[in-house]
């Protein structure tokens, strides 16, 4: 087939110009997708700046919660330890108190036991002390008789009554304590 030049021509030209549309288009298709791309990208990096910047108040407000917890927590914390030392110090105070009333009664209790032990031992060493004097006067009351006695034989020459002989005794005994010679 033989077509004429001026067709060929215009065939030529024509795709020629359909290359050219062809190109102009991939060519904006290029760039369209290059400017989404570029857009996509930005909008990636805008999103990973919102993203961090997102992250970043998250644990700014996270690490206020977390202070804001440690905060109430610890003083929680210290508010029960006040309670419990307080309730320590007060059932201190009240073994104390009931350990002192302790002490006291027990000392009240030996004060008591050693009055009575000194009272009974007072008592005793009393009968003791007037069973010697009894004693001793009684002896004392025998050597007078048998000097009173030996002394009137001397005198009298005679023996006397058992009476004059107790009357003798009894004056000689009345005349001795008034001498105080019995203390």
């Amino acid at each position: 087939m033989n077509i004429p030049l001026p067709s060929i021509q215009v065939l030529f030209f024509a795709t020629l110009l359909v290359n050219v549309a062809f190109l102009i288009i991939l060519a904006a298709l290029f760039l369209l997708i290059s400017k989404i791309s570029h857009d996509s990208k930005h909008h990636a990096h805008d999103d990973h700046l919102q993203n961090k910047h997102v992250a970043k108040k998250i644990e700014e407000e996270a690490a206020e919660k977390l202070d804001k917890m440690i905060s109430l927590t610890s003083e929680n914390l210290e508010r029960e330890i006040r309670e419990q030392l307080s309730k320590l110090v007060d059932r201190a105070e009240a073994e104390s108190r009931e350990m002192t009333q302790f002490v006291a009664s027990q000392e009240e209790a030996i004060v008591k036991e050693s009055q009575a032990m000194v009272a009974n031992i007072v008592a005793k060493a009393e009968k003791e002390a007037d069973v010697y004097r009894q004693n001793q006067i009684d002896k004392v009351a025998g050597q007078i008789n048998s000097i009173v006695s030996s002394a009137a034989k001397d005198v009298l020459g005679r023996a006397i009554s058992i009476s004059e002989h107790e009357d003798l005794v009894s004056q000689a005994l009345e005349r001795a304590k008034k001498d105080k010679f019995f203390a």
